[in-house]
C-alpha cells in the first residue's frame, strides 16, 4: 500500500533479526532516506538496477530536527532497510549482489 510504503519503518518499536523493508522505485537514481520518526537503528542498503549494492549506511534514530539525510553514493533503484548491524554480521559489502524473490509471502 502506498501509505505503508511512504511510512516505511517509522514508529516501529522492533524489527526481527531477519526482517526488513524493501523499497522498489521505477527509476535508477540517487536516493535520499532519513530516520525521522524511526525509533530503531537500521542498516540502509542501496542497490542499483542490477541488484548490486552501491551504498550501505548504518543509521541511528533521529532525535532532533533537522534529521540527517542519508544519500546513496550512486544511483539506486532499490533500498532495503534491515536491523542495525545486519550487514556487518553477515559480511555484506558494497559491490555484492543480492537476489530478490518476489514470489515469497
Amino acid at each position: 500500500e502506498p501509505m505503508e510504503w511512504e511510512m516505511g519503518l517509522m514508529f516501529r518499536e522492533k524489527l526481527g533479526e531477519n526482517e526488513g523493508m524493501l523499497f522498489i522505485f521505477k527509476t535508477n537514481e540517487v536516493r535520499n532516506f532519513w530516520m525521522k520518526n524511526t525509533l530503531i537503528p537500521l542498516d540502509i542498503i542501496y542497490l542499483d538496477d542490477s541488484y548490486s549494492i552501491v551504498t550501505i549506511i548504518s543509521a541511528l534514530p533521529c532525535t532532533s530536527d533537522p534529521c540527517i539525510v542519508y544519500n546513496s553514493l550512486y544511483p539506486a533503484r532499490y533500498v532495503l532497510e534491515v536491523p542495525y548491524g545486519f550487514t556487518s554480521k553477515h559480511s555484506i559489502r558494497i559491490g555484492d549482489r543480492i537476489t530478490i524473490d518476489y514470489n515469497k509471502p
